[in-house]
Formats: structure tokens, sequence, C-alpha cells
């Protein structure tokens, strides 16, 4: 599902949004609902008739609940039922985390990731429905360690190739970054009679994982540093 457009999905949430966040673009990907997602919950500007079209936007995303939380604004009513179901989401997130950590290979990383990405975000919508305050905080602890822990793992890899025949006046050289799920963007630093013609290169790691765990992760975190999240 990476890649598709979620032009309905994201407008739908960022109605619940309001000002807390950035306008949602019609180009949206996965990790842009996994990030409205967060931002949401960490706003607290979320009401009890809100959460099941939340989860239910959520159970869109390519995790192990998928179908039963496409359910969700059904399964809510039975009161036992929403109590003891953050446990269970509880537990396949902490599989995630383990599954992810058990891989070798960035791209399977990567797909973990974004599964666990998602299992969280649902977590702790549903924690909070139930009116689970030490199940809520406990995720969200865990939540941000797992985003670090991918921050740290599966940042996109960047090189910096010099042309042949560079001089300090008169120089080209090749920017490559590749995220975690094999995604490459490719920038040109050309300078002449040295002045800079085109570039510096900015941005392309983030540009080359826009579809990656990787970008959820930093933004996240980068979110919560700028003071948006109370520690």
């Amino acid at each position: 599902m990476r890649g598709l457009a979620w032009k309905g999905i994201v407008a739908a949430a960022a109605v619940l949004l309001s000002a807390a966040s950035p306008p949602a673009r019609a180009d949206a990907t996965v990790t842009d609902l996994a990030l409205l997602a967060y931002r949401v919950f960490a706003a607290r500007i979320v009401t009890p008739a809100q959460v099941p079209e939340l989860v239910r936007l959520l159970s869109l995303l390519d995790v192990p609940v998928a179908s039963t939380m496409a359910d969700y604004a059904v399964l809510r009513e039975d009161t036992g039922w929403r109590a003891s179901y953050p446990a269970v989401l509880a537990a396949q997130a902490g599989d995630a985390v383990r599954r992810y950590r058990a891989a070798e290979a960035r791209p399977d990383r990567d797909r973990i990731a974004l599964a666990g990405q998602g299992l969280y975000a649902t977590l702790l919508f549903v924690a909070t429905d139930a009116g689970l305050a030490g199940t809520m905080a406990g995720a969200d602890a865990d939540y941000v360690r797992f985003a670090q822990d991918v921050v740290r793992d599966l940042e996109p890899v960047c090189t910096h190739v010099p042309a042949p025949g560079n001089t300090p006046r008169d120089h080209t050289v090749t920017h490559t970054c590749t995220a975690a799920d094999g995604n490459a963007v490719i920038r040109y630093e050309v300078v002449r009679g040295g002045v800079l013609i085109s570039g510096p290169p900015g941005g392309h790691a983030a540009e080359a994982a826009r579809d990656s765990a990787w970008l959820v992760a930093s933004e996240t975190l980068a979110w919560r540093l700028r003071g948006c999240v109370s520690a």
C-alpha cells in the first residue's frame, strides 16, 4: 500500500487535527498517515466519538490487526473487549519490535518498522478510548524507544562522489542518498568559477526516505523535541 494516494484518508484525519498540524497533502503516503496519527494522539484533541474513525483509518495500514480494527466502532460497544484489547495490541507491537531487532536486511527492517508504527498508533488511540492511562503512557514510551532504534538503524546511506578533474573553483559532486527500502535520490552540486550553480543539496535524505519508517521515526522524535509533547 506504500506509495498509493491517501487523499481521502488524510483529508478525513486532517479535519480532526484542526490547527495542530500542517495541512494534509493530496499525495500523502502511509508515512504521512502514521505521522498524522501520532500528532493527533499527542495533541490530545480527539473526542471519544472520533476515536472509531481514526482507528478505522489506521486499520488501512498494513498491520496484523487491520481486519479487526476496521470493525472497531462495533466492537468498542463491548466494554470488556474495549478494556482488554489494548493488551492484545501491546503484545503485537512488542512482537513487531522483536522481529525488527531480529531482522538483518534493511528492507525487511523497514517493512516491519512501518507495521510496528501502525500498531503503536492504533494502540495509543484504543488505550485512550478505554481510559487506560497507564497503558497509554507505557505505549507512548515504548513507541519513542522504538523510534529511536529506527532512527539509529535505518538512516539513509548517503555518498558524495567528486567528478574527475575537479578544482576548488570548478567542480561537480554527485550526492546520492538511498533509503532502507531501496529508494534512491541523486542530487548534483555544481560550482563554476567559484560560484554555486546548482545545489548545495539539502533534504535529499528525507526525500529518499519519503516512504520509509525512518522518516516517520525521525520526524516524530523531532516533533517531540520541539516541545509539542510534554515529557
